[in-house]
């Protein structure tokens, strides 16, 4: 594998070169506005004389990052808890320093508001990445995320706990400095299989991407040569930024040296590189998940159109029966008085073939009444077998123009290109279709539910209740059995959601629990962000609290999910959805 192949992360050089190249640019400037466009992003509006820009700062598990953007994202219409404590403590406050500690993944802003002093750190740590408003005393004022002691004996980040960092191994080397070099000048001069993993347990913020090109670059020039090319930037502060590409051309990250010039395009600043590459990146996440939406949705559609197919193809079927049922009825009528009756079954003398046929009889039903009856089944199945005939080139002529657009989906290499596809008359019309058909079902009668909740009801058997208001959540919560799967907002209002599991608690299917967080996440003031985690955990350990509000809970045991509100919902479209 090559080293293009594998992803680039934000690692301790990456941290390097953007603290470099931001610290002249935010150290003295004022916080004019924060935003929380999502509920690990975080936007910084800095303004100083003649210039303001936006600081990007995310602890998102995947993609944690800090850099410079044009884009602020949307402001959602209700702040998060932790947007309104950054407003209270540093909005209008002087960045005073941007500092990376020794070669970590960790960056303090150290920020003055008159005579008070504030920490904001930033820990990009994978998972476990964070942003955490520290005070002059060490104090936790608030941070992105919440660790409890459940979920960390050791180390938690609550407000009003003391701050401590990050735990790491002891003995590790600051990349840059020359006595790193030397100290690992002999174990690169080995041909060791194991030298990405040596170098990574020797240097801080050493990232298995960089370790491999440590690795390449050594064996192609010599140790002095690669850590000329890969550290000298930062004595020197000579970055080379750019968008790293695969051999394909797409976009893998951003990366602040250039050491593959034909995998890589580059920018004026490494802010824009990274701005670019997680740009693409969400793009393309957004492509697929959209993707797959709707070529789920049309595989629906082809799926129903084929089985409709194979149904009016037994037109021949419903007109050989119709046919014979008439043909029982009038043997019946005309042999009325020439009849050998046996239990349920009359022998008549067939005046068409001249030989004997056996017709069943009905229990308690005269011949003239099952006549009649046969009578009236061969006209269903006569009207039927025409209305299929005639419908059986209309479904294969739309089956026809469905395929090709199902294949057509699997290539999209764009957002653009995917909205020609659903635009396209014959897709809307069948999209337009299957909507009208699940609003024509959720219209069937169901049990009446409390004020404020509101039950959804799969095609598969699953019950989901939402709550749309803060007595509908008491109500939904009382409802629930213990071992009902519960969802809400992670730090954060959202509205109370669960999957009814029964008595003995069956286990949701993925895509389901995917859905029922969509209801959470679609019903929060973090409708409108990029990407919101939704908690979810068993009835049993979600706990009212005592004398709070209606809706107000504790619980524990939670697992996590992150959402795109408005994906969740549609997401569950295989099975479908009714509202009762």
């Amino acid at each position: 594998m090559s080293v293009s192949t594998c992803g680039v992360p934000f690692d301790g050089l990456s941290l390097r070169a953007i603290v470099d190249e931001l610290a002249p640019i935010v150290a003295g400037a004022r916080i004019q506005h924060i935003v929380q466009p999502s509920a690990t992003d975080l936007v910084l509006r800095c303004y100083r004389p003649g210039r303001t820009v936006k600081l990007l700062i995310s602890c998102h598990p995947e993609w944690a990052r800090m850099h410079l953007v044009e884009d602020a994202g949307p402001n959602p219409p209700a702040p998060p808890t932790f947007t309104m404590a950054l407003r209270k403590w540093i909005e209008g406050a002087e960045i005073v320093r941007v500092a990376q500690r020794d070669a970590d993944r960790i960056v303090d802003i150290e920020i003055h508001r008159y005579a008070q002093r504030f920490t904001l750190i930033a820990e990009f740590m994978g998972r476990h990445s964070n942003i955490i408003l520290v005070a002059e005393d060490g104090t936790i004022v608030d941070s992105a995320k919440h660790v409890p002691p459940r979920l960390s004996r050791a180390r938690q980040t609550l407000p009003g706990r003391p701050y401590t960092s990050p735990p790491r191994p002891s003995g590790l080397h600051i990349p840059w400095e020359s006595s790193s070099r030397e100290y690992l000048r002999p174990v690169l001069s080995r041909r060791d299989t194991e030298l990405v993993s040596v170098l990574r347990e020797a240097l801080m913020g050493l990232s298995p991407y960089l370790a491999r090109i440590i690795v390449r670059e050594t064996a192609a020039r010599g140790l002095d040569a690669a850590w000329e090319a890969i550290y000298g930037p930062v004595r020197t502060n000579q970055w080379s930024p750019g968008v790293v590409l695969t051999e394909q051309g797409d976009v893998l990250g951003a990366y602040p040296v250039t050491l593959e010039p034909d995998r890589s395009r580059s920018t004026p600043t490494f802010s824009e590189a990274l701005e670019q590459a997680y740009g693409a990146m969400e793009r393309d996440r957004e492509l697929r998940i959209r993707s797959k939406d709707l070529a789920d949705r049309v595989a629906d559609i082809v799926a129903k159109l084929r089985r409709q197919i194979k149904d009016a193809q037994s037109w021949q079927d419903d007109l050989n029966e119709g046919e014979r049922l008439q043909r029982w009825a009038d043997l019946l009528l005309a042999s009325a008085g020439d009849t050998i009756r046996v239990d349920n079954k009359v022998r008549v003398t067939d005046h068409y073939d001249g030989g004997e046929v056996e017709i069943p009889i009905a229990v308690g039903h005269s011949i003239h009444d099952t006549a009649t009856g046969y009578y009236r089944k061969a006209r269903k199945l006569a009207i039927r077998s025409g209305t299929k005939r005639e419908r059986l080139p209309e479904l294969e002529a739309e089956l026809q123009a469905l395929v090709p657009i199902q294949q057509q989906i699997e290539r999209m290499e764009s957002l653009e290109q995917l909205e020609r596809i659903a635009n396209t008359p014959i897709a809307r019309s069948a999209l337009r279709s299957t909507q009208s058909e699940r609003k024509q079902v959720s219209a069937r009668q169901a049990p009446a539910m409390p004020p404020g909740v509101r039950s959804i009801t799969t095609d598969d058997g699953w019950v989901i209740l939402v709550g749309s208001n803060a007595e509908g959540n008491d109500t939904l919560l009382r409802m629930c059995r213990p071992n009902d799967l519960w969802f809400h907002v992670r730090g954060g209002t959202s509205a109370h959601v669960a999957i009814r599991c029964g008595m003995h608690g069956r286990t949701p299917p993925p895509a389901l629990i995917r859905f029922a967080a969509g209801f959470a996440a679609a019903n929060s003031p973090s409708k409108h962000s990029r990407l919101v985690t939704v908690d979810y955990t068993l009835r049993k350990h979600v706990r009212r609290v005592k004398g709070g509000p209606p809706g107000r809970v504790r619980y524990s045991h939670e697992r996590s999910i992150d959402i795109e509100p408005g994906s969740g919902p549609a997401s569950y479209t295989a099975t479908g959805s009714r509202d009762n």
